[in-house]
């Protein structure tokens, strides 16, 4: 009962909403999953600012391009910071682009966006191996003379390798079993990130940790497409790097050098 006073106090400091219950807030109301047309049910009886609780946790939710394009513009101080979740902190720790916050997130932006840039994003290279990519799925279907089949999997595929392409450096085999493995883990994560398993786990991750569920395939996900990358990295180290940077590890790995070279002069300046 105490927690139920406690949550309906703390909700006068926010836009209004559903009543939230104990514990779980209003996951009922939204049927344990952040589905966009219940959110815009709930816009028009609330209003296009308004809050919903996921367990004791309070989101707001903006509706419609006005509200969405006052909150950018007119208090864009205000919403620069990125939420954080027990989902989002135990696969990325904080670090990357999508997950980082302040500091580290301006400096991995402005990096990566530089990177791109420079891998010919928006130019003419990009489009080359793009159309590569096109003329071998072509290739694919006409190989099928006609059967019927899913062509999800190959477009899928053919995206996947353009990544790969400007990430790795190099492109996968139709046939290549770990690039199928990357592909899955990858569906594993994004599918299971809005589910009802995920929305439980940010709630009660202390007893989510101990329960099976689809929920860990996230992170057996996770922990696949890290040790696929990690592979790549020792890869591009031991086949020594080439005079100018050929993909975003390379990138990353002479940021690395130049980082660690300058912390060590540092050192050496100050001991002097």
């Amino acid at each position: 009962m105490a927690h139920y006073f406690k949550l309906q106090w703390l909700r006068r400091k926010y836009p209004p909403g559903p009543t939230p219950l104990p514990i779980i807030g209003n996951l009922w109301t939204l049927g344990f999953v952040l589905h966009h047309e219940i959110l815009m049910q709930l816009a028009k009886t609330y209003g296009n600012i308004f809050t919903v609780w996921l367990g004791h946790k309070p989101v707001v939710v903006l509706n419609g391009c006005q509200a969405v394009r006052d909150a950018l513009i007119s208090h864009s101080e205000e919403l620069v910071g990125r939420p954080t979740t027990p989902t989002s902190e135990e696969l990325t720790k904080g670090k990357g682009v999508v997950f980082s916050s302040g500091n580290n997130w301006k400096q991995q932006r402005r990096f990566v966006l530089m990177t791109l840039r420079n891998l010919g994003l928006g130019k003419k290279s990009v489009e080359v191996r793009i159309q590569e990519e096109a003329q071998s799925l072509v290739e694919f279907f006409a190989m099928q003379r006609g059967k019927s089949l899913d062509p999800a999997p190959a477009i899928i595929q053919s995206v996947a390798n353009v990544i790969s392409s400007v990430v790795f450096g190099h492109r996968f085999s139709r046939d290549d079993k770990e690039f199928h493995q990357l592909i899955e883990a990858n569906d594993n994560i994004v599918n299971n990130l809005n589910s009802k398993w995920a929305m439980l786990y940010d709630i009660f991750p202390w007893l989510m940790r101990q329960l099976p569920g689809p929920h860990n395939n996230i992170f057996k996900g996770n922990a696949f497409m890290m040790e696929f990358v990690k592979k790549e990295m020792k890869s591009h180290k031991e086949n020594g790097m080439s005079e100018e940077p050929q993909d975003v590890i390379d990138f990353y790995q002479t940021k690395i050098s130049q980082v660690s070279i300058a912390a060590a002069t540092l050192t050496a300046q100050f001991w002097l």
